[in-house]
């Protein structure tokens, strides 16, 4: 099981736009624009190793991507679901970013140590903690949304003053959603990644390990070892396919590009500005106004992730757009 994914040119082909470090070359992930179907070309080898895993990955990115495509009509919202970005926050709060790097640096460890138990150990972490993070679910439910024209929220599933909605109410809902939309597949394969009583063993400390065979005290039951591999391997899948769809639109802007206002303004003529950064593709949103505009009083505005040097640079020049390149994005605000 690994998160690194082989981003090669094709001539057909349009690949996923990632930033994940590549740790397995033998595996190329690759969408087909002419029918909009993704693929997967990979070793016998690689096959052999995690077949769960490839053979399901495929199948979760065809099926979020028509998602994901309809709602880049409604670009600027797109964007904002995309990024994150609902009001202010200062650097440090971007849960999603933590945990696409949490799962890849876990995963790292799990395919490079030769102690079977902790091995063992970390795959249910990761399969805990992927099944658990709520961003993944917040984004796949805005993609719905703004795909039916309604503004991007923090969240769709808000706890008000009872208990945080589980996971398996999200994917029921989201799947109902989707269903809703004509996409019934979507549903269907966020299902195979849940097991609510390997979940509840994981986090409480209720599971006992017996050869490759997990067992659940609390419930009764058990997991095989082909079980939870498949388990695994769907579940990490997903994860690989939302935030690859997210990266590979994000990196679909490599230029600012003027997009209509929308929601986010009561002008239906306005128009924003996409900001990028060279390497990272889009990282916000600002006020599209001319310098004559600006002159006349028009107030600059932006929804942006951006470091505080870059705030600088956009503050000293209200046109620019295109932000240089980063040797990371650890201070993203």
């Amino acid at each position: 099981m690994s998160l690194g994914l082989l981003c090669p040119e094709s001539p057909r082909a349009e690949a996923i736009a990632s930033r994940w470090d590549v740790t397995i070359r033998e595996v190329e992930v690759l969408h087909d624009s002419d029918t909009g179907a993704w693929k997967i070309e990979a070793t016998a080898e690689e096959r052999k190793r995690k077949p769960d895993y490839l053979e399901a990955l495929p199948r979760y990115l065809t099926s979020f991507d028509p998602m994901f495509a309809k709602a880049k009509d409604q670009e600027a919202q797109f964007i904002l679901a995309l990024l994150g970005i609902y009001g202010f926050q200062s650097a440090g709060w971007v849960p999603y970013d933590t945990t696409i790097a949490a799962v890849q640096s876990v995963t790292r460890l799990h395919n490079e140590t030769n102690d079977r138990g902790a091995a063992q150990h970390l795959k249910l972490w990761i399969y805990g903690h992927i099944v658990e993070a709520a961003a993944p679910y917040d984004l796949l439910a805005n993609v719905i949304q703004v795909g039916r024209e309604k503004p991007a929220r923090r969240t769709w599933f808000p706890a008000g003053n009872g208990p945080p909605v589980s996971p398996g109410k999200k994917i029921e809902t989201i799947g109902e959603w989707a269903s809703q939309d004509g996409n019934a597949e979507v549903g269907k394969l966020l299902g195979q990644i849940w097991d609510r009583e390997l979940r509840n063993a994981i986090f409480h400390a209720d599971y006992a390990l017996d050869g490759a065979e997990v067992h659940l005290p609390g419930g009764g039951g058990f997991r095989t070892g082909d079980e939870i591999e498949e388990l695994s391997g769907k579940a990490t899948a997903y994860h690989d396919a939302v935030a690859g769809l997210r990266s590979f639109h994000l990196h679909s802007y490599t230029e600012p590009k003027r997009i209509p206002a929308g929601a986010i303004s009561a002008d239906p003529d306005e128009e924003l500005v996409v900001i990028v950064r060279e390497g990272d593709g889009a990282v916000g949103l600002k006020d599209g106004f001319t310098p004559e505009e600006l002159a006349a009083g028009a107030i600059r505005f932006r929804y942006a992730k951006v470091s505080l040097d870059e705030v600088e640079l956009l503050e000293d020049d209200p046109q620019l757009a295109k932000l240089p390149r980063r040797p990371d994005a650890s201070s993203d605000l």
